[in-house]
């Protein structure tokens, strides 16, 4: 029974930390909040993403595997470019199906939902993390983990899909040519953070201003936007088109 709690408190410590960043995220959509259902769909979505990441990660990987036989080297064009790449494409896969719903409707729910999903992937990983270091180096460590990755994943996985959601709202509302216009600078958010974490730890410093700054900056022009359409009547409309 101890060994079951061990993955128990695992599980309730990530979902913590992930409810904590799908509410800060939620809280910013005050005019027209999301659906709370779809909020839940985008988490579902961010937890499968990791599936469609692993695959993705393992071609790319043994593809590279053929032609280098340095681990260290491995080992780093893994975490700071085939992890950025990849994960950040399979979450934006899923932020681009939540699009087609008629609940998405703006930069604003880009970010919304690409936070969500972002947090789910989040909440899989960490649970990933934490059971491996437990079987590893038991369980205090392995609660250890969890607590740190989770403190800080505002500053992960949910910034950078809420970032590459923006450009998918933009797209749908044809403020954009692509539903990828943002995706690449979530990739090189994310390549900062992973290379720093393993040859320049001071890095994860400017990763995490760098990204504050795109974050407010995303957040004041999405919520103005959000703020032009209700004051236009925008939502009225939608409303009284969906109760017809």
């Amino acid at each position: 029974m101890i060994f079951n709690y061990q993955w128990l408190a695992i599980v309730g410590l990530s979902a913590t930390f992930s409810l904590i960043v799908l509410i800060y995220y939620y809280r910013k959509d005050r005019i027209e909040p999301e659906p709370i259902s779809r909020i839940a769909l985008a988490f579902v979505l961010g937890i499968l993403s990791t599936l469609l990441a692993f695959i993705l990660s393992w071609i790319s990987l043994e593809i590279l595997k053929s032609g280098i036989a340095d681990s260290d080297t491995l080992a780093l064009l893994s975490a700071g470019g085939i992890a950025p790449v990849v994960e950040e494409f399979s979450k934006l896969l899923m932020v681009i199906y939540l699009s087609k719903h008629a609940s998405f409707d703006g930069p604003l729910d880009g970010l919304i939902y690409g936070s969500a999903v972002g947090a789910g992937f989040s909440f899989a990983e960490n649970i990933l993390y934490g059971v491996i270091f437990t079987i590893d180096e038991g369980l205090v460590v392995g609660l250890g983990v969890t607590v740190l990755r989770g403190a800080i994943q505002v500053l992960g996985h949910p910034l950078y899909t809420g970032l590459a959601g923006v450009g998918v709202g933009m797209y749908k509302v044809r403020l954009l040519d692509s539903k990828f216009s943002k995706y690449w600078r979530s990739v090189f958010l994310h390549m900062v953070w992973n290379v720093s974490s393993i040859v320049f730890p001071l890095g994860l410093i400017f990763g995490a201003v760098i990204g504050f700054r795109y974050l407010r900056s995303e957040f004041r022009f999405a919520q103005e936007l959000d703020l032009i359409a209700y004051s236009t009547g925008y939502y009225a409309r939608k409303e009284a088109n969906l109760n017809q």
